[in-house]
């Protein structure tokens, strides 16, 4: 396992409440200097939203990647039983058919955001993302200066940048900008008696 001594020194310390953080492009340049060139092409190629079978080149991160297809499927399972379909169709599994949504911590971690998803979509992204985030807290334990590490932070970065897109301004934006749409393929009502 590399490690990054001086990478992971001059990183600036980053919490779930953090409102000023590095963005995640100015992190992967940062590493693009930093790490050897699998290394670099590894982590550029990390998402939060990993597709089936992806490597993120480091064990606490293709752990987390496991945690998070267990939420992902245990959310599919909810969501199939509240419908009254087949979950299976839509389960994502990895090679040997594991969907790791009988991981306690991810089964519960689901639970709970699906419960709040009911009254509040954003409180459920907000107790889904603060999980996720003491999941890579876990995870971090034990690595220090290498590439586990900066895998962990980048993912941390990744959570913090979607975070801070996640504003109620931008939600009620979003939310009129559809409206409009909708309101003007039905030849807006609202203006037919004027």
């Amino acid at each position: 396992m590399s490690k990054y001594f001086y990478a992971v020194a001059t990183l600036p310390y980053i919490s779930y409440e953090s409102e000023t953080f590095m963005e995640p492009g100015e992190f992967l340049e940062l590493c693009s200097y930093q790490l050897t060139a699998q290394d670099y092409r590894s982590i550029s190629a990390v998402s939060l939203v990993p597709a089936a079978g992806t490597s993120t080149g480091s064990e606490a991160g293709d752990r987390f990647f496991r945690f998070e297809r267990g939420v992902r499927n245990a959310l599919v399972r909810h969501r199939a039983q509240r419908s009254g379909i087949d979950a299976s169709d839509f389960i994502s599994t990895d090679r040997a058919g594991n969907d790791f949504s009988d991981d306690t911590a991810a089964a519960e971690l689901a639970r709970t955001a699906f419960s709040a998803l009911i009254s509040s979509p954003l409180q459920a992204e907000e107790i889904l993302d603060r999980g996720r985030w003491a999941r890579l807290d876990d995870l971090e334990a034990g690595h220090h200066f290498d590439y586990d590490n900066l895998v962990i932070y980048y993912l941390k970065l990744l959570i913090l940048s979607r975070k801070a897109r996640r504003t109620r301004e931008l939600g009620v934006e979003g939310y009129e900008a559809e409206y409009s749409k909708i309101t003007q393929s039905m030849g807006n009502p609202a203006n037919s008696g004027a």
